[in-house]
């Protein structure tokens, strides 16, 4: 056998043990390896012996607070329990698995498993004894209703000689029947490497290309075909709460071709200004087209294929990135692959804008390093100015963060290409970009300006608990481990049961590849050949590059001086990615020695080794998977020094190795997950969407008036229904909630607030209080059962399955008050009194008696939610109150006269009027949209200006353009 020969056949053989390998750790073989049994048990059979739960359609319901099941099992040895949960009217709840050890024995707490119970099969780990029965106590809580399916008890595994007998025959028979054909190995190899190599060489970024396109279809699989939908309901189900329904909700406006500055679907109402910043994505259009022309299923695979498209664009730019420095092509489209499937654009991909402002990030990374090569004017400043007008517009959250590393690069930059006497290479090329980025800024004023003010005036998300001291200190050790964790693998700690800190959407962003931390000793190694200097420069910037993540300060910084999180963490990425590259080029060029190489690896082993035996809670599987992927490269690194084979046999075992590494993890987090169909029939979604939508449009038909209708049940997601299927309601999830109506919930109608927290408003529980729901103008409800032991509702009628019902307490959408109590008095009485106190008073500044007085208030339906018009009709002086947030935009005018708007019951408006009829038109602009809109339209005509002379001068210089 020739040593080409056998090198082929030893690849072959080790690429076979790794599939097999990884096979094995993603389950796959266990059927063939391990006997398994579980027993079922069904409703029926759990009936039979359960407190306070009844059948219904087959299925458990639960009646009462302290409603448990009682099991019998064979004594015997389980692994966990699985508990099939249909439904519940909470998102979570905790839940208690008690189990006996013997017959004699009682149920306690010594011998019990707690869990978190949320809707979906549930997996309860349980002790490695011998088990006599079970008892489950599903929840502690109140009001709480939990619908089960049946019971799973999973036997401990146990290995299947026979079949572990076959399998191993089975690749010893594989194995020796590879070695007589391992002779023309080499020239089948060799055929497809020349054609593999050509295209490598010739043409790298249409390797890359076809590299992620494979990728994407293989991680984005059951997206891309439509079987599920690309949206989470776990613990970032922003993509169900928030994203989609404003999709839905622009496709709805323009359909209707109603585009206001006020929305009154979100919430109680809310300016549109969220979602002209949606409209300036290019990569939305796609789906909200597909949703208009083809449905609701079409424009959940288009988002599927968007992000996909986004991975790839931000692969092939990151590429053009490191064209920028001397790095070889391998180097590039390895490191490039492993840059459009990196932990954030994966993970916080889902929230669709996240991922486009990591593109977009990517982009003006690359036309800055342009610019900063050519300290003079050109091409690339015009395009940058336009990249950050794109950034900041889009996001100024992201733009904030993005802005401060483009900032510390820029100085790092100029520091490396000019020494600090160069004061005027310095000046004129930091001119030129700070020209170009406050032009951008310019540009961007048509949504900039109006999001400065709102985040300053109405949010409350520029809050923070955290002090001084605690800014300064370090994280706690769950926190650190996390952390560490994140390096190697967005999945260590686990996906929808998550168990490092925070939560798996919050800790950081800085999976790039599991071999990151190896590539990091390896450049710092490099730096020896380059002199003493450049090794301690780079063994500094190393360390403070990674020790950033684990200050608190630094994030507190990134998140605007609020709290810390870990979300700015995506902003190293782009420096991974040139710390990858130059080493993977430092190993294909044997710059680095073998000897070093070993050290590495066994400095690399021992902390993996060190990390899973002090936290032995990381994913074995992954673990053991990085090690054994891990060893895999070793073994062709160590061929590539001992034997001198060719490069290229190291280059394809990196690209292969690091693919797998990369594209293994990102499958599992995109896979491994509760999405939207989960939840949901994919039909009962967008059946039941057009049935809430049919039923409201024929609500409004018969009744002209303004009013807000709700639900008793939410079908789409628990908050923004209201956006999906286009009613006025209460219900809803936001982030950055005004504060003033935050308030008015805390403090008059808590009941509503989901987990007690203000930005999470859930009106289905508490939609039998019908005088507050009549105080926000809540006239209809509709109920898929009946509700009519509430003397508050009357029955109206049933449209497809669902019961209408009207709110006896309705006394029309604007009410007129005559008296008025302050703030003070008012938190002095309990909350039960304070909710009859606002059927007659105003909660306001000043104090006011009250007046009896004869009154009406007419609201049409508007034709434009942001302009109302209004009929008063009063015998005393007194305040119109209108359930709509208050914020400055609003204008009153009466009789062309503009009025006072009052802040009233915490967050809503009040009129002050006259007595005598009145007829008022009410507006609303977004502050500042036009303003910036003005400023915008001058920012591109001095950028256009500034260019159109700059390319008048190269044309009378006879300068060619530079190349884009």
């Amino acid at each position: 056998m020739t040593k080409k020969a056998f090198i082929m056949y030893w690849i072959c053989v080790l690429l076979l043990f790794l599939s097999l390998f990884s096979f094995l750790l993603l389950g796959k073989l266990d059927p063939i390896l391990y006997n398994n049994s579980s027993i079922v048990i069904s409703s029926e059979k759990l009936f039979a012996d359960a407190k306070d739960f009844v059948i219904k359609k087959n299925r458990l319901r639960s009646t009462s607070t302290d409603s448990w099941l009682r099991i019998t099992v064979p004594k015997g040895v389980y692994k966990s329990i699985d508990i099939n949960v249909n439904s519940m009217s909470v998102k979570s709840t905790k839940c208690a698995v008690y189990y006996r050890l013997s017959a004699v024995e009682s149920f306690s707490e010594k011998n019990s498993v707690y869990t978190v119970l949320e809707q979906g099969i549930i997996s309860i780990p349980l002790p490695d004894k011998e088990i006599d029965s079970l008892r489950i106590d599903l929840t502690d809580e109140k009001s709480i209703i939990i619908e089960i399916d049946q019971i799973t008890l999973n036997c401990k595994k146990t290995i299947s000689f026979r079949n572990s007998f076959l399998l191993l025959c089975g690749i010893c028979v594989l194995i020796i029947g590879l070695v007589p054909i391992s002779s023309i190995l080499p020239r089948i190899f060799y055929s497809c490497h020349k054609t593999f190599m050509h295209i490598a060489t010739q043409k790298p970024k249409i390797l890359l290309t076809l590299l992620m396109f494979v990728s994407i279809i293989i991680c984005f699989r059951t997206f891309l075909t439509g079987n599920e939908y690309f949206a989470y309901l776990d613990i970032g189900s922003d993509t169900v709460y928030v994203y989609q329904p404003f999709w839905f909700s622009i496709a709805d406006d323009l359909k209707k071709w109603n585009i206001s500055e006020w929305t009154m679907n979100y919430g109680l109402g809310a300016s549109t200004l969220t979602q002209l910043s949606w409209l300036v994505d290019p990569f939305i259009w796609p789906t909200i087209v597909a949703y208009l022309l083809c449905g609701f299923s079409t424009a959940q695979v288009i988002a599927a294929w968007m992000q996909g498209v986004k991975l790839l664009l931000c692969a092939l730019v990151c590429y053009d990135f490191l064209s920028e420095y001397s790095l070889s092509r391998t180097a590039k489209v390895i490191s490039s692959y492993a840059y459009g499937f990196c932990g954030f654009v994966v993970l916080w991909g889902q929230h669709y804008a996240f991922s486009t402002a990591f593109f977009i990030g990517t982009l003006t990374l690359l036309l800055l390093e342009r610019c900063l090569k050519n300290c003079t004017l050109n091409k690339n400043h015009f395009f940058l100015s336009l990249s950050i007008a794109w950034l900041v517009g889009k996001t100024y959250y992201f733009a904030y963060m993005i802005l401060i590393c483009l900032a510390s690069y820029t100085i790092v930059r100029l520091f490396l290409r000019f020494p600090i006497k160069a004061v005027k290479k310095w000046i004129t090329c930091g001119s030129c970009v700070l020209l170009s980025v406050l032009i951008g800024f310019v540009i961007s004023s048509i949504l900039l300006l109006p999001q400065i003010f709102e985040i300053t005036s109405v949010s409350d998300r520029i809050q923070s608990d955290w002090n001084l001291l605690q800014y300064l200190s370090t994280y706690p050790k769950d926190h650190n481990i996390t952390i560490i964790s994140r390096f190697l693998s967005n999945n260590l700690l686990g996906t929808t049961k998550f168990i490092g800190y925070s939560n798996y959407y919050e800790a950081e962003q800085l999976f790039y590849t599991s071999f990151l931390p190896l590539f990091f000793i390896i450049y710092i190694y490099m730096g020896l050949d380059e002199g003493r200097k450049i090794f301690v420069e780079r063994l500094l910037a190393c360390i403070a590059l990674n020790a950033l993540p684990f200050i608190p300060v630094t994030g507190y910084i990134m998140n605007g001086f609020v709290t810390p999180v870990g979300r700015y963490t995506f902003v190293f990425v782009p420096i991974y990615s040139v710390v990858a590259a130059k080493s993977i080029d430092g190993i294909i060029s044997r710059k680095v020695k073998l000897p070093a190489l070993i050290t590495t690896g066994i400095l690399y082993l021992g902390v993996v080794f060190v990390i899973y035996n002090h936290y032995p809670q990381f994913s074995v599987n992954l673990c053991a998977l990085i090690l054994v992927e891990f060893l895999i490269l070793a073994t062709f690194i160590a061929l590539y020094h001992v034997l001198s084979i060719k490069s290229q046999i190291i280059r394809i075992a990196i690209i292969m190795v690091i693919m797998l590494n990369v594209l293994g993890d990102a499958i599992i987090t995109t896979n491994e997950r509760r999405t939207l169909t989960d939840r949901y029939d994919k039909n009962e979604i967008e059946v039941t969407t057009q049935e809430i939508k049919a039923i409201v449009q024929s609500i409004r038909e018969t009744d002209p008036e303004l009013f807000r209708i709700e639900k008793a049940f939410s079908n789409y997601s628990y908050f923004n229904d209201a956006l999906v299927e286009d009613y006025y309601g209460i219900s809803y999830y936001n982030s950055t909630i005004n504060y003033r109506i935050k308030n008015f919930f805390i403090n008059s109608w808590d009941a509503v607030i989901f987990k007690n927290k203000g930005a999470y408003i859930q009106f289905e529980k508490d939609y039998s209080n019908t005088k507050m729901a009549a105080l926000l103008g809540t006239k209809y409800i509709i109920s898929k059962t009946p509700i009519d032991n509430n003397p508050g509702y009357q029955y109206v009628t049933n449209i497809s399955g669902k019961n209408i019902y009207k709110n006896l307490d309705y006394m029309g959408f604007g009410r007129f008050y005559t008296g008025a109590i302050t703030y003070d008095e008012y938190v002095e009485y309990p909350l039960e009194e304070r909710q009859k106190i606002l059927q007659d008073y105003l909660i306001m500044d000043e104090k006011k008696e009250k007046a009896d007085a004869n009154a009406k208030v007419v609201i049409e339906q508007p034709l434009s939610e942001d302009h109302l018009l209004i009929d008063v009709s009063s015998s005393e002086d007194g305040f119109l109150f209108l359930p709509i947030p208050y914020e400055k935009g609003w204008e009153a005018y009466l009789n062309g006269q503009q009025l006072n708007i009052l802040i009233a019951d915490y967050g809503f408006m009040a009129i002050p009027l006259l007595s005598g009829d009145s007829h008022i038109e009410l507006q609303f602009h977004i502050p500042y949209l036009k303003i910036g809109a003005y400023i915008s339209c001058t920012g591109l005509f001095i950028l256009g200006t500034i260019y159109l002379s700059w390319s008048l001068y190269q044309k009378k210089k006879g300068v060619c353009y530079d190349r884009f």
